[in-house]
């Protein structure tokens, strides 16, 4: 008999879980899509769906919002906030006719878990000793940094990519064959992918984390955020490239959108929550196993659970928008160079 994971975390799904088996909600699934077993536990790799399926669009007409979290076990406020927007669009959904409305539209899917065996065991890692967000098979194309970059050389050091003649790690296919899933059978598709751990700033990045090249959906990009800073002024983010920061290997999201799809309806982003500030706020965390990547007091927790939900809203609204006949009227190559501008000054503008 195989044991139940049973972190904070999950418990708090189950509640979701359990609501769901009641109510019989016909606006959300729960899909078990595959199990990790670790150590005599089982792990499912969940895979949730909040859609009108009787609307009048079939799924291939709708615009998708990818929600994942606990890629990296450690940065669990990842998977906390995935579970918060979980419970927020299963309550809305039971009586508000304006979130019912835009399900006509729209599918929401989260990801919560990843990595759940890293979330149980405290680990960036999976329970193989591999970054999964290193162990896709695609090579950067400019330096990357010694080791943080994604390295072979043993899973006793972090930013273990894995070995290069096997296949990657069930976690990571998992989620590579689900995300693709939902972009082939859908007419655009936004992901936003929830880590933790790196500067004094929340920042929102886009691809490329292999190259230093433009990003082909620049456009997209800016047109997004230019209304994104139009609604919200006074926002909390740094917007910019991943290779302005750092550049790796092995980066799912790249894999998924550079070299498996290849589709320009599919624009993957990283919410990367800025966890130096919660310990310049309570130096003493710095002391516990998670205390670099998560907030530590109930109070900041909560914080970080509220603070991100404007932005999880916009690009709901933004994608919905996207598809409308005034979007469609932009001129894209203005806000291509507009970007180019922006964000890589030394390329010329078309």
């Amino acid at each position: 008999m195989l044991n139940q994971p049973n972190f904070h975390e999950y418990f708090q799904f189950e509640q979701v879980l359990k609501r769901q088996r009641v109510t019989k909600n016909p606006l959300w699934s729960f899909i078990s899509l595959d199990e990790v077993i670790h150590r005599g536990t089982s792990y499912p790799l969940w895979k949730v769906v909040c859609e009108n399926e009787n609307s009048k669009k079939s799924s291939e007409e709708k615009v998708t919002l990818i929600l994942t979290g606990g890629v990296h076990g450690l940065e669990k406020i990842g998977s906390q906030l995935c579970v918060s927007l979980i419970e927020k669009y299963f309550e809305l959904s039971m009586w508000d006719p304006v979130f019912q409305n835009k399900l006509e539209h729209i599918r929401l899917v989260f990801f919560p878990f990843v990595n759940p065996v890293g979330i149980q065991e405290r680990t960036r890692s999976n329970g193989q000793g591999v970054d999964l967000m290193r162990n896709a098979p695609i090579e950067a194309q400019e330096k990357v940094p010694t080791l943080a970059g994604g390295h072979r050389l043993t899973n006793m050091i972090p930013w273990y990519r894995g070995k290069a003649d096997e296949p990657m790690q069930k976690e990571a296919q998992f989620l590579v064959d689900a995300v693709t899933e939902e972009i082939k059978n859908s007419s655009f598709t936004l992901s936003l992918d929830i880590h933790s751990g790196f500067g004094f700033k929340d920042q929102i990045w886009f691809p490329w984390a292999f190259s230093k090249k433009p990003y082909p959906k620049l456009d997209f990009i800016n047109v997004m955020m230019e209304l994104f800073e139009k609604l919200y002024p006074f926002h909390i983010y740094k917007i910019e490239p991943q290779s302005k920061v750092y550049c790796t290997h092995g980066d799912l999201w790249d894999y998924i959108a550079h070299e498996r799809i290849q589709n320009l309806n599919y624009v993957p982003l990283t919410l990367e929550l800025g966890s130096w500030i919660w310990v310049k706020k309570n130096p003493l965390q710095i002391f516990k196993l998670d205390g670099l990547f998560n907030p530590i007091k109930k109070h900041r927790i909560k914080r970080t659970l509220r603070r991100h939900q404007l932005l999880i809203d916009f690009l709901i609204r933004f994608l919905l928008y996207s598809q409308t006949e005034q979007f469609k009227n932009t001129n894209l190559l203005e806000h291509y160079n507009k970007g180019l501008e922006k964000w890589y000054p030394h390329h010329k503008t078309l």
